[in-house]
């Protein structure tokens, strides 16, 4: 995809000529743009005549009008210089529209792995947790209920095979 490109009169800011890409992307003619200022196309035509008096270089996320209404962001690079004794400036415009949308999408799916991210860490913990109870209630179990069983079984007449099990089982 190319950047649109507009020489622009630096004085009037009339568009003094336009290049294929940005026919294609505002929707105009090309001798639409040539009778138009620049502008026209943005929609804060304020905020786009101050950058152009102050000679910004690079304007970022700039929002501008195609013919049909629909409103889209855009990058502008400028470069400012003499032609023909007449201060002009050539922007380059590249709609910008689609990587805002991805990075947006790409930030909600970023912030929705964190969340369950957290979450899967939380339920870890708990997790843990319970294991930890778990091995703690059988090791009082052991201790309060078995083991006292087995010092009793043993104090009694057994086999050789079943004191072999109390020694295991200790």
């Amino acid at each position: 995809e190319s950047d649109g490109l507009f020489l622009i009169d630096h004085e009037s800011l009339n568009i003094l000529d336009a290049n294929t890409a940005a026919v294609e992307v505002y929707g105009y003619e090309k001798e639409e743009l040539l009778n138009m200022s620049i502008d026209e196309l943005s929609v804060d035509p304020e905020k786009t005549i101050s950058s152009i008096y102050a000679k910004l270089r690079s304007v970022y996320n700039r929002q501008h009008r195609k013919k049909d209404g629909t409103i889209f962001t855009v990058d502008i690079t400028a470069t400012y210089f003499v032609m023909d004794g007449n201060p002009v400036q050539l922007a380059a415009v590249r709609d910008v529209t689609e990587r805002i949308r991805t990075e947006e999408m790409l930030k909600e799916k970023t912030d929705h792995l964190m969340e369950v991210n957290s979450a899967l860490k939380a339920l870890l913990r708990q997790r843990e947790t319970d294991r930890k109870e778990h091995e703690d209630a059988i090791e009082s179990n052991m201790k309060h209920l078995v083991l006292p069983y087995l010092e009793s079984l043993k104090k009694s007449t057994l086999t050789s095979n079943q004191r072999s099990w109390i020694e295991i089982l200790e």
